[in-house]
């Protein structure tokens, strides 16, 4: 078979030109109404304006599940992830998500004191009572680092009808992340 690698690229980066110059860009008021408007057949990408993303993240999870067996690395993503869902939830996050050891939550402008005591009441309670129990049960010592920061995220569905995901992109959510592994118990609001 010959493979032509500079017509592979050169198809690729036409494609990459086609999106880019037809994408638009729809500015919402919240992150539910940019939920309900994403679709997957076409080349738009929902904005919302100052939002505030918390990220939350088990700090040397790889390390701890190496060290343990399967059962007990998914009994202790259920202690940690279940307080982050119902926590958030609590305070009126727009959108939660987990992602194995971690996840986000999603505030709109008008809740930013609410996604900060959210995440005060997350680091709280792990450390009041989750790391306790943790420890006691599975000898394992472990952190939950947050990082919050506030400013537009932009959002699309990919995927196909059937399975398909929401995609956060922008500063916003990246700062988070990094707020959250470099700089632990610091917030950009």
């Amino acid at each position: 078979m010959n493979y032509n690698l500079k017509k592979e690229y050169d198809d690729l980066s036409k494609k990459i030109e086609e999106i880019t110059t037809k994408q638009k860009i729809e500015s919402l008021d919240t992150v539910s109404e940019a939920l309900e408007k994403a679709k997957l057949e076409v080349n738009n990408w929902m904005e919302i304006e100052n939002v505030i993303v918390v990220f939350s993240d088990l700090k040397n999870s790889t390390g701890i599940s190496f060290d343990k067996q399967d059962k007990t690395m998914t009994k202790l993503l259920e202690y940690l992830n279940n307080p982050f869902i119902e926590i958030h939830d609590s305070y009126g996050a727009e959108f939660i998500e987990i992602k194995g050891d971690g996840g986000i939550a999603i505030y709109s402008k008008e809740k930013a004191i609410e996604a900060l005591l959210a995440s005060i009441s997350i680091k709280t309670f792990y450390y009041k009572h989750i790391n306790k129990k943790v420890k006691n049960t599975y000898s394992v010592d472990f952190e939950v680092t947050t990082g919050i920061s506030k400013g537009n995220l932009k959002l699309k569905l990919v995927g196909k009808r059937g399975l398909n995901f929401p995609v956060w992109a922008g500063e916003t959510i990246n700062l988070s992340a990094l707020i959250s592994t470099a700089m632990p118990n610091w917030c950009s609001l």
